[in-house]
């Protein structure tokens, strides 16, 4: 009784394999003759108690991505085509990643891709659907399908520009997160770019301001260490820059000198970036550093507009440092070293206005340093031109 029980499970596993076999080679033969509608509605059929078949998940998988290639195609030809599987492509790579579960060896039929050839091949189409749902704000289907292109493309161990193109895909990812209201996986997407090594520079940026806002100074300098050895010379002015702000933030005063001197000597024909040193040196009023930067850029350009406003800004906070000097002359009732102290006040104060004001002939649309200049004549009691009371007046109504 016992052997003829056996016998009759052998018999039905070998006529399921048997029927699957021959569904197999009904649906390759539709394939074949481009009869993608046949093969589909066929291999459905045969689905139904063969689900641990490998080889039929990966007919399955290039059937549906033959299906939706076929409709993308009758699109381009007719635009007003509506595409009817709508789902295509997702059961195409679902298929293919059940065949690799179920066998990792499993081979396709002549002709049709095999399993790591076809899920790679959907990271594309995923792309363009998840940008195009991400374009109408669609944002839950375009992480879902976003996430799908980024899996897939990771198998790709030939693309030599993987790194990057997952780089901009996390990012983008990322930013859906943000979105969604999923700060996990905003920081989650953010750190699966790195595992990577991507070239992109913003997506350390943003790791750094995260890492920044939760008061991990240590992160913080891992993830701008991370950054200097995988993003590439051209863009790597944006990490350099992140690392002179991580000194100031760190008060080591010491590093942000060496690497200040550095980038001016690196960048001495950049006008805009020694303006951006300067202003690293001013926060730290490091003022007669921040003016020799400035300087040296103005011998580049002198009617650069960010250069005037910071020598501005430069004398302008130098003032301020006055203050406390003189509430503790006033405190000490020493009113000879007050006397003394305004008097330089008002010298550093008219520098600053000399500067503001050169900056304001070469802009007068600077929002910030119109507000600036109008203080400044108003602190040293100047006349305010018209103009510029107009414009400053007109920002108190936005």
């Amino acid at each position: 009784m016992k052997k003829l029980l056996v016998l009759t499970v052998i018999s039905l596993l070998m006529a399921g394999t048997s029927i699957a076999q021959s569904c197999m080679t009904d649906v390759w033969m539709c394939l074949q003759n481009k009869q993608v509608g046949k093969a589909k509605k066929l291999l459905e059929e045969c689905m139904p108690g063969n689900e641990q078949n490998a080889e039929l998940w990966l007919m399955r998988g290039n059937v549906y991505l033959q299906r939706y290639e076929d409709e993308l195609e009758r699109q381009k030809t007719n635009p007003k085509y509506i595409i009817k599987d709508t789902d295509a492509i997702w059961i195409a790579n679902e298929s293919f990643f059940k065949a690799v579960e179920l066998n990792p060896n499993v081979e396709p039929k002549p002709g049709l891709l095999d399993a790591l050839t076809g899920q790679i091949l959907c990271a594309r189409p995923f792309y363009i659907i998840g940008q195009e749902a991400k374009k109408n704000k669609q944002w839950e289907k375009a992480y879902k399908y976003l996430n799908a292109a980024a899996k897939s493309l990771k198998l790709d161990k030939e693309n030599t520009n993987i790194a990057q193109d997952l780089g901009y895909l996390y990012f983008d990812l990322s930013q859906i997160a943000t979105q969604l209201n999923q700060p996990e996986n905003y920081k989650a997407m953010l750190l699966e770019a790195t595992k990577v090594k991507t070239p992109v520079p913003e997506i350390y940026l943003l790791l750094y301001d995260l890492y920044k806002s939760e008061n991990d100074t240590i992160r913080c300098g891992e993830i701008i260490a991370t950054a200097k050895k995988n993003v590439p010379a051209e863009r790597v002015i944006m990490i350099q820059e992140l690392e002179l702000e991580y000194y100031v933030m760190t008060g080591n005063v010491e590093k942000l000198n060496a690497a200040t001197d550095k980038l001016a000597i690196e960048y001495a024909d950049s006008a805009a970036f020694l303006a951006k040193l300067a202003l690293y040196m001013t926060n730290s009023d490091q003022f007669q550093k921040a003016e020799s930067y400035l300087e040296k850029g103005l011998a580049v350009d002198s009617t650069n507009f960010e250069l005037n406003q910071q020598m501005g800004y430069r004398y302008f906070f130098e003032a301020i440092t006055y203050q406390n000097l003189m509430d503790k002359a006033t405190e000490d009732r020493n009113w000879d070293k007050l006397r003394e102290l305004k008097e330089t006040e008002k010298i550093v104060l008219e520098k600053a206005h000399t500067w503001v004001e050169k900056a304001y002939i070469i802009n007068n649309n600077d929002r910030e340093n119109n507000i600036m200049l109008q203080q400044l004549k108003v602190k040293l009691i100047k006349e305010v031109p018209q103009e510029l009371k107009d414009k400053v007046d007109s920002y108190k109504q936005e």
